[in-house]
């Protein structure tokens, strides 16, 4: 049930639908808002869905990276200040 984790994810990541699609359609992939409701509660099961989930996955991934990064480059140079 990838959809439950890309949408648990979102939420976490607070990363609105809205951001997700227009994420989405700058990576080439179109998907209309209602698609993308149907596709992240499981209603849609097709191949499409399942390609709109993995490039979700990838762009969450991206950003938990970019969290980690900002997070471990702020703890380096609190470390560096004492």
């Amino acid at each position: 049930m990838e959809y439950l984790n890309v949408k648990s994810r979102m939420q976490e990541l607070h990363v609105s639908q809205v951001e997700m699609i227009l994420e989405l359609r700058k990576r080439g992939c179109n998907v209309q808002p209602s698609m993308m409701s149907s596709v992240l509660r499981g209603m849609i099961i097709t191949s499409k869905a399942r390609r709109i989930l993995a490039e979700c996955e990838k762009i969450l991934q991206e950003r938990e990276d970019a969290g980690r990064y900002l997070k471990n480059g702020q703890n380096n140079t609190e470390k560096k200040k004492k």
